[in-house]
């Protein structure tokens, strides 16, 4: 039952913020990565206050109370969401696009691996962070504090990442930095191995968290308008199906990233440590950056919006 319940929810958190995405797209596409930002402001504050208050609902009234709690509100921003939310065009021509039409553009790949890349790290932290932090002696509270803060300082500083891309139009360079500096970050919070002259206390590592939550945001939040851009340059119009395409993409991609991580990261720290196992994650992070850089470079078109009209 445990399986089913978590497919369904699934299944029902998949719709909504696919949708949620496109919605926000259509209505405001000329500031997508500004509203991208700050709709993930929202999450990373949902990322923080979520633990806490579930945790409070549990001690006040069992396991079940946290669920009811959820369900009740999810069931009541359904409820106004289909009495508020604006009716469609019936008469809009049907659309001939696909998702694999949509894969068939470099830029949308690159920026689908930034994705996944980023999803994967963040995911990875999910059951490797908590052993790797327990030569400190910690009790849960702190840990639960040293874990919000990567997405503490991704959810406040996401907004800040999205106005920058659409006022200055600078996709593959916030791209290429934030994938850079993520990488080194995971490199420092091993502490690699290979690099035996870093040292392995508390507080590089709540540093390495805070700035590893500064530039996942950097790299992700331009994401989006890639996608968005490379359906462009493969001649899709801006319409509301071609937003739930991408939406659709990027969310699979972000999915597919935070199920992989937690799986890959587990497996890799009891084989090799938790130094290997992040260090692997910065192999990934500059791996990636690689290959932005050089489709940057030897793509005719690369990350540059096709012209309107």
């Amino acid at each position: 039952m445990c399986f089913a319940s978590r497919t369904v929810e699934a299944l029902g958190c998949s719709a909504f913020i696919t949708a949620s995405f496109a919605i926000i797209a259509h209505e405001f596409p000329n500031n997508v990565a500004t509203v991208f930002g700050s709709l993930e402001t929202f999450s990373g504050i949902g990322m923080m206050v979520g633990p806490p208050i579930g945790g409070a609902l549990y001690e006040l009234g069992g396991y079940g109370l946290p669920f009811w709690t959820m369900g009740a509100i999810l069931i009541t921003c359904g409820c106004v969401s289909f009495i508020f939310m604006p009716g469609q065009d019936e008469g809009a021509k049907a659309f001939k696009g696909s998702v694999l039409r949509l894969l068939t553009s470099p830029l949308v790949v690159v920026c689908c691996l930034t994705v996944f890349c980023g999803s994967f790290s963040l995911g990875f932290l999910d059951p490797t962070l908590a052993n790797h932090l327990e030569v400190f002696n910690l009790s849960s509270l702190y840990i639960g504090l040293i874990f919000l803060c990567a997405p503490g300082v991704y959810g406040f500083t996401a907004p800040i990442w999205g106005y920058l891309g659409d006022a200055k139009d600078w996709t593959a360079g916030m791209m290429i930095i934030g994938l850079f500096f993520s990488g080194i970050a995971y490199l420092l919070l091993g502490p690699a191995p290979f690099l035996p002259f870093l040292p392995f206390n508390l507080w590089l590592t709540i540093v390495t968290l805070c700035c590893f939550g500064l530039f996942i945001g950097c790299c992700l939040i331009p994401t989006f308008t890639g996608i968005l851009t490379g359906a462009k340059q493969l001649g899709l119009d801006e319409s509301l199906d071609t937003f739930g395409m991408v939406s659709g993409l990027f969310n699979s991609s972000f999915s597919l990233g935070a199920f992989v991580g937690p799986s890959i990261g587990g497996l890799l720290q009891d084989h090799f440590g938790f130094g290997w196992a992040a260090s692997s994650c910065g192999f990934l992070y500059l791996a990636t950056t690689l290959v932005v850089i050089l489709f940057k470079f030897t793509s005719k078109q690369g990350f540059n919006k096709p012209p309107t009209g």
